[in-house]
């Protein structure tokens, strides 16, 4: 670590958990945030704040003006444009030593195109350290799917 990443990571160095061989893991670490809403916003931002070295980032909605007292990762000039490309332009500028790949891609099992998306699903948990599932099981939304399918490492395709 040079002296900037020392000096911004001080705070979990100076845990006895975590020290320099646990900011080290995070920096070489890969987590799958499958959702840029309510849930997958904050997480995105904790994990680039702490360092961890690569993020993808699925989703393939549009930011809303209702998203933006929830889904604290947006900004208001992002209205309009897809979540995962609006969390990675968010998390540059909050953490440039990150790697974020947005994956601008809608994961709903009646999606047309369904199994090319679970293939970069598939591509995306291979690669990934860790998977966080933020999305909403049931959606609100008149004519949109309710229910998200979401592969695991064990579950086949």
């Amino acid at each position: 670590m040079d002296d900037d990443q020392l000096l911004r990571y001080s705070r979990h160095i100076l845990l006895p958990q975590l020290g320099i061989e646990g900011q080290e893991k995070f920096r070489r670490s890969h987590a799958l945030i499958v959702g840029a809403g309510g849930l997958g916003s904050p997480v995105a931002l904790y994990l680039a704040s702490a360092g961890v070295g690569t993020l993808t980032i699925c989703d393939g909605d549009a930011v809303d003006l209702t998203n933006l007292q929830r889904q604290i990762v947006h900004r208001f000039d992002a209205i309009g444009s897809l979540k995962a490309e609006s969390a990675r332009r968010t998390l540059a500028t909050l953490n440039p030593e990150v790697t974020v790949n947005a994956q601008t891609i809608c994961i709903h099992g009646d999606t047309p195109g369904a199994p090319q998306i679970a293939a970069a699903v598939a591509q995306a948990l291979r690669h990934a350290g860790i998977t966080l599932r933020a999305l909403r099981t049931e959606n609100p939304r008149p004519g949109l799917p309710g229910r998200a399918k979401i592969p695991t490492r064990d579950e086949s395709l």
